[in-house]
């Protein structure tokens, strides 16, 4: 332990510092200096890192207020030593003038935060610090496509849902279908504030003890395995999620409910997907129970939907109710989980409609979640 003018260094590299503009990070090693995590009483900062030629590496940190706070660093150097300088400005500290009020040396190869408290504190890096909209994950699909003289299978998204999550002021993060995600899903969902489980392909009806019914897609195993691996540690770690069409599916899927494999089998007409590749003709009003997440989310208790679906929900999943009702048949066409702060599942696709509000409720409250990991 080495006391300084700024406070104390332990191994742990937590030091109390005083009224701050920038903290500036050198080591004697060459290359980069990689950061893994900064806490500063949740005040969002801009982080920038460089290798200053052969001799040096920083990290800067410039935040527009920053208060008395605990600085929880985590580097990893080429050498074990580093040093901590703390300056009035930016320039000063690039500089070396006499506006420097203090410095520390320590042994900072690889830090850690000395509580659990803290431990949760710690982003998974500094990139979610360097900006302030919620990043939003969004489930693609695999599928054969050509674009140019190529044709091969990609992964696929409509850019409908990129573009409503940005219009909500949301950072959309693609995720293709992942063999690790299914053993681990906490290795993306760390670094979400929110999660959106898209449309597409029917489900394997085997992930619900059903045979293919003939009107059933050939089924991407790649895609059903990860997305519901995802879906069930998402909800566990009370992420806001939104399923749409398919995505409401997997969620109920994946708490054990299962699914009408071709509607117009049950219903007696195809009203839901008139024209396949196409919401033409098929919008229809939906009945949302007042009160629920799905009224919030909507802003109103009857809901015009653009609708393309051939399956619908059967049994539902276990810890979540219907609470929305197509005014076609009354087929269940939302569910939520109400022990959740939001968890919802929409049976239509609002990233169709720039009317919609639903993907803007989503984006809200994945924001409010960001803020509250940052204040914990």
């Amino acid at each position: 332990m080495l006391t300084t003018p700024l406070g104390v260094c332990t191994d742990s590299a937590c030091v109390t510092l005083p009224s701050l503009r920038t903290v500036i990070v050198t080591g004697p090693a060459a290359g980069t200096v990689g950061s893994d995590g900064v806490i500063l009483n949740s005040v969002s900062l801009s982080v920038n890192a460089w290798a200053a030629g052969a001799a040096a590496g920083w990290v800067e940190l410039e935040a527009l207020e920053l208060a008395p706070a605990l600085l929880v660093l985590e580097l990893a150097l080429e050498e074990p030593q580093a040093a901590i300088r703390a300056a009035t400005s930016s320039e000063a500290a690039r500089s070396g003038a006499d506006l420097a009020v203090g410095s520390i040396e320590c042994p900072l190869s690889r830090v850690a935060p000395t509580d659990a408290t803290e431990a949760r504190n710690v982003p998974a890096s500094l990139d979610r610090m360097s900006h302030d909209r919620p990043v939003i994950g969004i489930c693609a699909s695999l599928r054969h496509a050509k674009w140019g003289v190529w044709e091969q299978r990609a992964a696929l998204l409509p850019y409908d849902y990129i573009t409503a999550i940005q219009r909500a002021d949301g950072l959309a993060l693609m995720i293709p279908p992942d063999a690790r995600l299914r053993e681990d899903p906490d290795e993306v969902l760390e670094l979400l504030d929110g999660l959106i489980f898209a449309g597409g392909n029917d489900l394997d009806p085997s992930f619900y003890d059903s045979e293919p019914h003939p009107e059933t897609d050939v089924p991407i195993p790649e895609r059903d395995q990860a997305e519901l691996a995802l879906a069930r540690r998402a909800v566990e770690r009370d992420l806001p999620v939104l399923g749409i069409c398919r995505g409401m599916q997997v969620l109920n899927v994946a708490f054990g409910g299962s699914l009408r494999q071709h509607l117009p089998d049950d219903v007696g007409h195809e009203d839901h997907r008139r024209i396949p590749g196409s919401f033409d003709g098929s919008d229809h009003d939906v009945r949302l129970k007042a009160g629920s997440l799905a009224a919030q989310a909507a802003g109103e208790a009857v809901h015009a939907t653009k609708s393309h679906h051939h399956q619908g929900v059967e049994r539902i999943g276990d810890g979540f109710e219907v609470t929305g009702y197509s005014t076609l048949d009354e087929l269940p066409e939302a569910i939520e989980a109400p022990a959740r702060r939001f968890v919802l599942g929409v049976q239509w696709h609002p990233e169709a409609d720039e009317r919609s509000r639903v993907i803007a409720a989503l984006v809200r409250e994945a924001r409010g979640y960001r803020n509250g990991r940052g204040s914990e």
